[in-house]
């Protein structure tokens, strides 16, 4: 598998014309450093969205604290609802608890990265129970969120996040 990738990438990046003749491979190390920074990027920023949603529907405030920075905004449009800082967004959240239980599920997701800002826009289904586990009725609703996030010491963290039912 590892003589495969390695045959793939070096014929995609002589395509792209990143490999000298001359063997100078100056240029295809920092193409490499860049891509492999950008799909940890990519992979870190997915990891911060499916720990908001674990974190929700495990009830586990303390990790859902950890998704966001401290100056965090998190609006609603549907619910007409805007929190600013980590304390008011999980007070807010908390709200949940009215359900027997939650399940959110991201679907597809656009992330553009810009140095040390990204954006990112995440379609989802949420499954929501109201009443006993065992019978209770369950509410399906796609979501939207469109998030502003920021590289911080402690990874990539939601600056903003919009909340929209579709």
């Amino acid at each position: 598998l590892a003589k495969l990738f390695s045959n793939s990438f070096s014929a995609l990046t002589a395509e792209v014309g990143l490999e000298s003749p001359e063997g100078n491979s100056d240029k295809l190390k920092e193409s490499e450093t860049a891509l492999v920074q950008e799909l940890f990027d990519r992979s870190s920023i997915r990891e911060i969205i499916g720990l908001y949603f674990f974190a929700i529907d495990r009830r586990e405030w303390d990790a859902l604290s950890s998704c966001f920075t401290p100056d965090a905004c998190w609006e609603s449009s549907s619910l007409n609802v805007v929190r600013t800082g980590i304390k008011a967004i999980i007070d807010k959240m908390q709200d949940v608890g009215r359900f027997s239980a939650t399940s959110h599920m991201a679907s597809s997701q656009s992330i553009k990265i810009s140095g040390d800002t990204a954006t990112a826009d995440t379609f989802a289904l949420v499954h929501l129970v109201f009443g006993p586990l065992d019978h209770g009725r369950i509410f399906v609703r796609g979501l939207r969120y469109l998030d502003e996030l920021v590289r911080t010491e402690e990874g990539w963290r939601i600056r903003h996040r919009r909340h929209i039912a579709i």
